[in-house]
């Protein structure tokens, strides 16, 4: 078998993961981005598309035609792997960067609520008379990389 039937293979295997609906998030994403790593694309996350100018050298120009190749995949991966009306949403997005910026945004908060409340119902099921925890929710800034410390730290 040569090799690049072999890596389609792995690839078609492996992108078969489950839609993103909304639920989950963290999961999905974490599925997705090993995904995206194995491609070695996910680089464009973290570098900025390169400017286009009119002295451009070969080299710049190769640089500056992978980046947007490649931000392209990471695009399409991230849209295949979205519902039906997720992929309504953001599929005209410009950037990869700017779909998983906005994922984030939304339901990193979403999924840490969801989280919490599980964990407030589990230790409140004990005793259903007298709970455990009171359950307030504060008004608290959340941010991607806040919640990923919060997480490991757990």
């Amino acid at each position: 078998m040569a090799p690049t039937n072999s890596l389609r293979e792995f690839v078609v295997d492996f992108v078969k993961l489950d839609r993103f609906d909304g639920g989950n998030f963290i999961r999905w994403q974490k599925k997705l981005h090993f995904l995206l790593s194995t491609l070695n694309v996910v680089y464009v996350l973290t570098t900025p598309k390169p400017v286009e100018h009119d002295d451009e050298t070969m080299a710049q120009i190769r640089q500056r035609r992978k980046w947007e190749q490649d931000d392209y995949i990471y695009k399409g991966h991230i849209c295949n792997a979205m519902s039906d009306a997720l992929f309504d949403q953001y599929h005209n997005v410009a950037t990869a960067k700017e779909i998983w910026d906005s994922l984030e945004a939304k339901y990193m908060v979403e999924d840490a609520t969801r989280t919490l409340f599980k964990i407030w119902h589990a230790v409140n099921k004990a005793s259903p008379q007298k709970p455990l925890l009171k359950l307030e929710f504060v008004s608290i800034a959340f941010t991607p990389s806040t919640l990923q410390e919060q997480e490991a730290k757990i």
